[in-house]
């Protein structure tokens, strides 16, 4: 305590390059334990709504039903909406995120309040760790305003989505999407 070793690199962005940083080591090992013990509450909270929450072959089971519907409906002129949001990890509202994590997430809110209340000083290695469940879980109530199974099908792995159905009911689900 107090003699606490940190290495920092300059984060610069050259284009092309992704930024590299390096943080304590501690809070390092802090994020992975925590993330080992509490990552199925995610899953189990988010179930199918979000894909990032880490259930296995999640993503491809996705993919393969998205295909596999629009292949089924082509003739019944069902279209497929993809839309990613931009930027959305750096934009999306850091005291609503941490609010949902507090609802929804309960046994990882502390670490993650005190790992996100400010600006981050540097980019971890394996951010993936934290960034794709604590943005899962930051737009859940999202995810789950616009479901409606009976309408349309849709999926989000973190902040990018897809839906599929006729036209006229992909435009309400855009509509949702953008007035939310």
């Amino acid at each position: 305590m107090g003699n606490e070793c940190e290495t920092r690199i300059h984060l610069s962005k050259i284009k092309g390059f992704r930024p590299i940083g390096i943080g304590e080591s501690s809070t390092r090992i802090q994020g992975k334990t925590i993330n080992l013990i509490t990552r199925d509450d995610v899953k189990y909270e988010c179930n199918v709504g979000q894909l990032s929450s880490g259930a296995k072959a999640g993503a491809e089971a996705s993919v393969h039903l998205m295909k596999s519907l629009f292949d089924e409906n082509s003739k019944n002129s069902w279209e497929l909406f993809l839309a990613d949001a931009d930027n959305a990890f750096k934009q999306i509202n850091r005291p609503a995120m941490l609010w949902n994590v507090r609802v929804f997430w309960p046994r990882r809110s502390r670490f993650l309040f005190n790992s996100y209340r400010g600006f981050a000083i540097l980019i971890l290695k394996d951010s993936k760790h934290n960034g794709m469940k604590v943005y899962g879980i930051g737009i859940l109530p999202l995810t789950r305003k616009l479901k409606n199974t009976e309408t349309y099908t849709q999926n989000w792995f973190a902040d990018d989505s897809a839906c599929i159905r006729e036209l006229q009911r992909l435009l309400i689900w855009t509509e949702l999407l953008l007035s939310s």
